[in-house]
């Protein structure tokens, strides 16, 4: 996946999580489901990136202060 696909998946999550998720949140939850997504067909990589990021983000939102994942 180049870079410019990266940075569009993030510029639209930050788009969605504005006021909710602050950007390097976004940046290192993302980074972090690309690595782990490594092994994924690079034609299915910008759709896989953008749900994964999507959902662990929605996740923390859902998460209680107390038991937040930095």
């Amino acid at each position: 996946m180049d870079s410019f696909c990266y940075a569009d998946v993030i510029e639209r999550l930050f788009r969605e999580f504005d006021g909710t998720i602050a950007l390097p949140v976004i940046v290192e939850v993302t980074h972090e489901c690309r690595q782990q997504l490594s092994g994924s067909p690079a034609t299915a990589m910008p759709e896989l990136l953008e749900r994964l990021a999507r959902q662990r983000l929605t996740t923390r939102i859902c998460l209680p202060v107390e038991i937040r994942i930095p």
